[in-house]
């Protein structure tokens, strides 16, 4: 059934200071009252139901725990005619073309106002996410008897493909169409950022998740969490400063957040703002939260600011479990000596190690054009000369230069020098794809037209392995682009 804004405010009212520990004595509440907007309310309790059982998560492993929402939703569905229940229930039980039916009829009955992205997100996206095969198919076909808007249809069309696999370039493949064509769209952004999240590719997923900053996003994962995927990639990125204030940001939106007030006090640590980490971790303990990583970090601070006699009693006390490694440290401590900082895996949920990265000469190949992006991209980050210049990673806020999407096409790189010029660099394994010129040449007009300031200049930088005589010819002829040959072996010490 509709709910009018006016019933929402007055069910917050009734209800929202109430803290009733079970669904049952909710539902008992509602069942008690007498009220003319008793069915709105049934709605808007079962919403939220739903989404507190939804939210938090990309895909369904399995629906464990779902007995108890059926047994509500049945219960429910007795008292209120509501297709969108009806289409929950249906899915829950594995009756797809039930589901798909009833959130057919859920779209007719909406007013015959047209089904826009965020109706997608909230609808359909949010609720049923990967749900069954075929099931975004079966709701793109009933899309050409609905009023839907393009970016409705399009989703439809590329969410079957992005949940036929689990493998994050594969799913990334499945948005970047979207986002050619709408590159403001919350859902594409959403989706795209954090499975650049899952796969560590820390500057793309904040780029992704800066673009849906102050858009409304929680009906996929809580805003507070959204905060948190920013916080640990900026911390990833050592940009302590910033992990911090999104740390804040989620403490503000989520005070019991797990693992937000240890993390924070981490990056003061890795600052060397002992004084603050100090109090951070002690916090932490205070309030029993966090306590696995904020106990050893705690006494990691402690070492860290010279206090080794404060370190040494609160390991001896006792009361949580410190690691062997970090009991030996602090055993090995005289009273005023000034341990150096300790940085390692065991600090938060996660390692702050760095790569490793092999000398390369002779020839080889690549097996495929994502590793020699991925060795390109750590040498830009560590600082390396590469082609021949200093080279920064293109980063904006909502923009990151990686796999960076413009409507003629998506680059895989692109760079900036120190004075401002931006270089486009499109990256081979081998001489044996369509070919990179004219693809090159096609970005650079682009460029030139829609992306360049008054002083600035736009390069193309074509990089693969074995490069054909006409490629080779065509570049020649061209001063804006620069051809360079890629090489890597393994060579024997003997």
């Amino acid at each position: 059934m509709t709910v009018t804004d006016e019933q929402v405010a007055r069910y917050d009212e009734l209800f929202g200071g109430k803290n009733y520990s079970t669904f049952e004595e909710y539902e008992a509440a509602l069942n008690a009252m007498e009220d003319p907007d008793k069915a709105a309310f049934y709605t808007i309790f079962i919403n939220d139901v739903i989404t507190g059982f939804t939210n938090g998560f990309l895909r369904y492993e399995n629906l464990d725990g779902s007995q108890d929402i059926i047994s509500l939703l049945e219960r429910y569905l007795k008292k209120v005619d509501d297709s969108f229940a009806e289409a929950f229930l249906a899915f829950l039980k594995g009756q797809h073309k039930r589901c798909i039916d009833y959130l057919t009829k859920s779209n007719t009955l909406n007013g015959g106002k047209t089904s826009t992205e965020t109706d997608f997100l909230y609808g359909i996206l949010g609720p049923f996410k990967n749900a069954f095969p075929g099931f975004y198919s079966a709701i793109r076909k009933s899309c050409d008897n609905l009023p839907t808007d393009e970016l409705a249809r399009l989703l439809c069309e590329q969410m079957d493909a992005f949940y036929a696999t689990e493998d994050p370039d594969q799913m990334a493949e499945a948005i970047y169409p979207i986002l050619q064509k709408y590159p403001d769209s919350v859902v594409a952004n959403l989706l795209l950022g954090y499975t650049h999240y899952e796969a560590k590719r820390w500057g793309s997923a904040i780029a992704c998740f800066e673009k849906i900053e102050e858009k409304t996003t929680n009906s996929l994962f809580w805003d507070d969490e959204i905060w948190f995927f920013k916080a640990w990639s900026y911390g990833k990125l050592r940009e302590h400063q910033n992990a911090i204030k999104c740390y804040e940001k989620v403490l503000e939106l989520y005070p019991d957040s797990e693992n937000t007030l240890n993390n924070m006090g981490y990056e003061y640590y890795l600052m060397k703002q002992y004084s603050k980490a100090i109090r951070i971790f002690k916090r932490c303990l205070d309030e029993d939260r966090d306590v696995k990583y904020a106990a050893n970090n705690y006494v990691r601070a402690l070492l860290a600011a010279g206090k080794n006699t404060e370190a040494k009693a609160f390991v001896a006390e006792g009361k949580y479990k410190i690691t062997p490694e970090m009991q030996r440290r602090v055993k090995a401590v005289g009273k005023d000596k000034i341990v150096e900082p300790i940085v390692d895996e065991d600090a938060v949920d996660g390692s702050y190690n760095a790569e490793d990265r092999p000398t390369r000469k002779n020839a080889d190949q690549f097996s495929s054009e994502k590793l020699l992006e991925d060795e390109l991209s750590l040498r830009i980050d560590a600082g390396f000369p590469v082609f021949g210049k200093q080279l920064k990673i293109y980063r904006r806020h909502g923009e990151y230069g990686r796999q960076y999407i413009i409507p003629v096409g998506r680059l895989d790189l692109l760079a900036e020098d120190n004075n401002g010029d931006l270089y486009i660099i499109e990256l081979k394994k081998d001489c044996g794809y369509d070919d990179p010129y004219d693809q090159t040449a096609a970005y650079l007009d682009w460029f030139e037209k829609n992306h360049r300031k008054k002083s600035q200049k736009i390069y193309g930088i074509i990089c693969l392995n074995g490069p054909s005589k006409s490629l080779v010819e065509k570049v020649r002829n061209d001063e804006r682009i620069q051809l360079f040959n890629y090489s890597i072996s393994y060579d024997e010490v003997k």
